[in-house]
């Protein structure tokens, strides 16, 4: 009987530990390697941030002839007026440079960036000038506008990418005038934190939050001056514009930014000076 005993416990060990082999092999079989070069980690980096810098403006607030603050804005759109009259809508790389009189530029930005303005300007960071711009429209319940501006200077435009394809910890860069326009240009590289986040804000300042506005959370750093500019993918393309960060003694890279999906939405309204109808968040600009 004693033999029979010690027989079961023998087979109840070999059975437990069995088992735990058996599950740890499972996990251990589960387990990805992944060979990754860190020598040229960055490279993919370089020509994005070329091409995509030549999109970004600064966006000068002037109030008579002082400037009380700066933006960025990112140019989306370019047509063109011929010096024959007419003009080719939008911008075409077949189209003969010496029938062009100068380019349309359409930007858009941040509006608590051109807010109280008397006028509004467009700074040229290649060429260190500021042009005259004007604004077509402004959201009311969402921070964005659209400022338009002429130049005989080519700089093509930035395109919108899809917001809704945004995933956390997806690689994105971010380029603007952060702290004036001594740092015209900074690029900045991070992820994606959390692809759709809602905030509450007051929208009729009444001290009460009324809506709840959404936006694409990024530790891709930005600080004042960044305001209005883009946030890229690793495409090459628009997927949100920068609008705020949280700003606290025990909270950094916390960024925010305005998804592209809705921008384009409201691009047609603000281009024409139209009110803004309602967002409709549904799953044609979230998920």
């Amino acid at each position: 009987m004693k033999k029979f005993f010690i027989m079961i416990s023998f087979i109840l060990v070999v059975v437990v530990l069995g088992g735990c082999t058996v599950y740890n092999n499972e996990i251990y079989n589960r387990t990805v390697v992944v060979d990754i070069d860190m020598s040229n980690f960055g490279e993919p980096l370089v020509p994005i941030a070329e091409m995509a810098s030549q999109s970004v403006i600064g966006v000068s607030n002037y109030k008579g002839t002082n400037r009380q603050g700066i933006g960025t804005g990112v140019i989306y759109k370019v047509d063109v007026s011929l010096k024959l009259g007419g003009i080719i809508i939008p911008y075409r790389e077949d189209i003969n440079e010496e029938t062009i009189d100068y380019y349309i530029y359409y930007a858009v930005t941040n509006r608590h960036v051109i807010e109280d303005s008397d006028n509004i300007k467009a700074f040229l960071g290649d060429e260190n000038i500021e042009v005259p711009a004007r604004m077509l429209g402004a959201a009311n319940l969402v921070d964005i506008a659209i400022i338009q501006f002429t130049h005989d200077v080519l700089y093509l435009p930035l395109e919108f990418g899809d917001s809704n394809l945004v995933k956390k910890g997806n690689f994105a860069i971010a380029i603007g005038n952060p702290s004036g326009y001594s740092f015209y240009g900074s690029t900045t590289f991070g992820i994606i934190s959390h692809p759709q986040r809602y905030i509450p804000e007051d929208t009729n300042d009444d001290g009460i939050d009324d809506e709840k506005a959404e936006y694409i959370q990024h530790n891709v750093a930005i600080n004042p001056g960044n305001s209005g500019g883009p946030l890229i993918n690793m495409s090459g393309e628009i997927i949100g514009i920068n609008t705020m960060k949280f700003v606290k003694e025990d909270i950094d890279n916390m960024g925010f930014s305005i998804p592209s999906n809705i921008v384009t939405y409201l691009i047609p309204f603000l281009e024409k000076g139209l009110p803004v109808p309602k967002l409709n968040l549904d799953v044609s600009l979230t998920r």
